[in-house]
């Protein structure tokens, strides 16, 4: 919104200098017709130190029908997970997450100074910018990790059955799926596995 000059230059701050003022607004679209569903299923509800896991993956689509998918899975010891508030990456946020502001304002009225009173230069509320603020994404790499499938390929259906050794860890493991197709869409699942 921008504003001429509004009344005859004014001692003091000059309220009627030309100004111009800016609002923004985020409009978050999501495309859900992307999103996979991924269910992640052991085998068996316990496992022993040192078995060889068997874990299901399913892979659905929006419409509920199986897709033919990669599959990355991991599991890591929910201990670990716990400490550090590690949640299964959603592919569809980390690819659609927000962005900074793209554009500058360009008008000559922005540059018209005030007449600041004598004291008062710097004490006031700075503006707003347009910065990418909450754009990094902080990682981190886990040492107690049970096993790490880079790829997994389902059926036509969107199935697939997975082999892993286990460590000799006591300890509950959070096993981690994320999905893709060839046709652009994503998903993530995740479930437990004890071993005991």
């Amino acid at each position: 919104v921008a504003r001429g000059r509004s009344a005859p230059p004014g001692p003091q701050d000059d309220p009627g200098r030309p100004t111009i003022r800016v609002g923004y607004a985020e409009l978050r679209v999501t495309p859900e017709v992307k999103r996979l569903a991924v269910t992640v299923q052991p085998e068996r509800d316990e496992y022993r130190p040192g078995d060889s896991a068997r874990v299901s993956v399913k892979v659905r689509d929006a419409r509920g029908s199986g897709a033919r998918s990669e599959v990355t899975l991991w599991a890591v010891d929910e201990g670990v997970l716990a400490l550090t508030g590690y949640t299964t990456p959603d592919p569809i946020d980390l690819i659609y997450q927000e962005r900074g502001l793209g554009m500058r304002l360009a008008s000559n009225m922005t540059t018209v100074t005030p007449q600041v009173p004598e004291g008062l230069k710097g004490a006031r509320e700075p503006g707003g910018g347009g910065g990418a603020a909450g754009a990094d994404i902080l990682r981190s790499r886990f040492q107690t990790t049970a096993f790490f499938l880079g790829s997994a390929v389902t059926d036509a259906q969107g199935n697939a059955v997975v082999t892993a050794k286990l460590p000799d860890n006591l300890t509950t493991f959070r096993v981690m799926a994320v999905a893709v197709t060839a046709g652009d869409r994503y998903g993530k699942g995740q479930a437990s596995l004890l071993v005991t």
